[in-house]
């Protein structure tokens, strides 16, 4: 055989291999989506729209739809029947989906992932959209929240109803407040190519004070259509005086004793009203109140302070404004708030070994007189002296001196001394001792 002719026939088997393994390489399944995306176009508010997703198999063997999964609760699928979750080569299938439009308006997105045994491609994902038409538009969305409103007058906030479609009309059928002291008033508007219908409210003059809660119950016709519409209602009625804050909270700051805490500030309701007489401030629990003359015109200012003898820790009051108001003489505003500890021991904290002793100082936080009246501890961990039983000015400061007592056990090298003193609030001193047998 001539050089040529094994050459050609080496070339004939090396093509025929690449062929081959070329073949082989590519044996199995392959899944394809038959669409790039999906979009559901424009589904009215509270339809279910409904769509296929093509899946086709362009490989040489079969393969296995294991689950689908979607970004967003709207996009609902169920898995395919038994006899369709294998495709078959060459086959396609239409997988259904449904996107659920409730609770949703405009441009809607999602991502839906098949997943599928193709060792090549396990995860096919494909975009989906969706435009959500509302039959009718609430606006606002959360209804009508208000804050003080006199009563008698109008609530100052209107509710608009529009069609989602600004090429429909709208008609109010009827409309109506669940709270007898809320009365409703309507009109149609059109504003540009919108044509709505605009709720306008008012407090009826014998509403009892407080807190108002209800809802406005509409029914509105839309392209012959028609939809029933509920919106929450709330706020607060108030009289020919207003009081603010209605409480005062201050727990994150400790507070010192006679600190000013905040402020209450009283005026009329309305503006341009006569501002009703104070008649005085009175302030039960651990407050005291102030009032301060010519703080704010046509206001009166009543200060709130920590009373003069508090102890440490969370505490209230309350603070009684009292008018000539004719709807709401007496106001109540009740005060939270943090003291602070009204003797620092220097050092918080004590740490000895057995048989060392410590001496620690006791400062009153106003820097007033401070005397000692009594101290507990444990006799056989320490042993506590009082060195020093009152301060009388800044440079002699009360004070006691810990001694540390070998500790008989783990379980006594420990131990807290408690100071009594006649600071305001019958103020207590806790100081941690830990003692080192070593």
């Amino acid at each position: 055989m001539s050089s040529s002719s094994t050459k050609s026939m080496m070339s004939i088997v090396a093509f025929t291999l690449a062929c081959t393994l070329s073949q082989s390489a590519h044996a199995g399944p392959k899944a394809v989506l038959g669409i790039e995306k999906l979009d559901f176009g424009t589904i009215l508010r509270g339809d279910i729209g409904e769509k296929t997703i093509p899946l086709r198999n362009d490989g040489d063997a079969p393969f296995t739809i294991l689950r689908v999964n979607a970004s967003c609760p709207c996009v609902l699928f169920d898995k395919p029947p038994v006899d369709k979750a294998t495709v078959q080569p060459g086959a396609t299938i239409q997988l259904p989906i449904r996107y659920d439009s409730k609770d949703r308006v405009g441009p809607q997105g999602a991502v839906v992932a098949i997943m599928t045994d193709d060792p090549e491609n396990p995860a096919l994902t494909l975009d989906v959209t969706a435009f959500i038409e509302a039959l009718v538009v609430v606006r606002p969305p959360n209804g009508i929240v208000w804050g003080y409103v006199p009563r008698g007058k109008p609530i100052g906030k209107t509710l608009e109803f529009a069609p989602g479609n600004t090429k429909n009309d709208i008609e109010l059928i009827d409309i109506k407040s669940t709270h007898p002291g809320v009365s409703v008033s309507t009109k149609k508007e059109t504003r540009g190519n919108e044509r709505l219908i605009v709720a306008s409210f008012t407090i009826a003059p014998d509403v009892p004070l407080g807190i108002v809660e209800g809802a406005i119950e509409a029914r509105v016709r839309v392209a012959g259509e028609e939809a029933q519409i509920t919106a929450p209602l709330h706020g607060e009625v108030i009289g020919d005086l207003l009081v603010t804050p209605p409480a005062i909270i201050s727990p994150q700051i400790p507070h010192a004793l006679g600190q000013r805490i905040s402020e209450i500030t009283v005026r009329a309701s309305e503006e341009g009203a006569p501002l009703p007489k104070l008649l005085g401030a009175m302030a039960v629990g651990a407050v005291r109140a102030v009032v301060v003359k010519g703080a704010q015109p046509n206001a009166h200012t009543v200060a709130v302070h920590t009373a003069d003898n508090v102890g440490a820790g969370p505490q209230s009051g309350t603070v009684y404004v009292m008018t000539d108001s004719k709807d709401q003489p007496i106001t109540a505003i009740p005060v939270y708030f943090r003291m602070g500890e009204s003797v620092h021991p220097e050092p918080a904290t004590v740490a000895l070994r057995g048989g060392a002793k410590q001496r620690v100082v006791l400062r009153p936080v106003t820097g007033k007189e401070l005397k000692i009246v009594n101290i507990g501890f444990e006799e056989d961990v320490v042993k506590v002296e009082v060195v020093q039983p009152e301060q009388t000015n800044a440079d002699t400061p009360a004070a006691i001196e810990v001694t540390a007592l070998d500790p008989t056990s783990p379980d006594r090298a420990s131990t807290i001394v408690i100071v009594e003193t006649d600071a305001p609030g019958g103020s207590r001193v806790y100081v941690p001792v830990a003692i080192n047998a070593k």
